[in-house]
């Protein structure tokens, strides 16, 4: 078996399912085109600022995923368009992603369940909550107008899952990576540098995330 892990950047639970069920595992990031395009309304829903973030964001994913032998493939194509065409390259058999619950993302998760063979496996896990909606459910047959309440009621009641810990693959689990990630200019930006006196002078990614945490605690 193989598995196609697709936006892995917050997809933990899904990369340990994947572990635990498959024999081979390849990472996917799609830097969607349609983010970065000027809309009917004249805006931008992805401009500079953010896509420097998310592209130091996923380099930092690439990296840490290289350190537990997973290759991350990074393109800038619609998923859409691209997933198929890795699924037939390297003979997927499962896709393990992020569930979504929000208009644009069920309809993109849609579009690419639809160029795909009815043999490959969709597996979707909600892997981004601090409580599993399911768990929240079980516990409240009216959710509180009032978010203390309900903030009280689920520190009382609900456990927070562990976080999940992958240990390091083989090394055979690698896979030859011809991909790169976009720079700005690929993506339509031009380079910038940052004001010195900015008030988010913060970097993309998750050891950046943990530096901070660290000096906050």
């Amino acid at each position: 078996i193989i598995a196609l892990l697709e936006k892995v950047k917050e997809g933990v639970i899904s990369l340990e399912k994947a572990v635990e069920n498959c024999n081979k595992i390849i990472a996917v990031y799609c830097f969607d085109p349609k983010l970065f395009k000027i809309d009917k309304f004249g805006f931008q829903k992805t401009a500079k600022f953010r896509a420097q973030f998310l592209i130091e964001t996923i380099t930092d994913l690439k990296e840490n995923l290289a350190n537990l032998n997973v290759t991350l493939l990074t393109y800038f194509e619609s998923p859409e368009n691209k997933i198929h065409e890795i699924c037939d390259a390297f003979s997927i058999d499962a896709i393990y992603t992020q569930k979504e619950w929000t208009k644009e993302e069920i309809i993109t998760n849609n579009l690419i369940k639809d160029t795909l063979s009815e043999t490959i496996d969709f597996i979707e896990d909600y892997d981004q909550f601090l409580y599993h909606p399911e768990t929240v459910s079980k516990n409240f047959n009216n959710i509180p107008d009032v978010f203390t309440q309900f903030r009280k009621k689920l520190e009382k009641y609900i456990t927070i899952p562990e976080e999940a810990l992958i240990s390091k693959l083989a090394a055979s689990n690698t896979t030859q990576n011809n991909t790169a990630i976009p720079t700005l200019l690929e993506m339509g930006f031009n380079d910038f540098d940052t004001h010195p006196n900015t008030a988010f002078p913060f970097l993309g990614g998750e050891n950046e995330a943990l530096k901070l945490s660290l000096i906050h605690i």
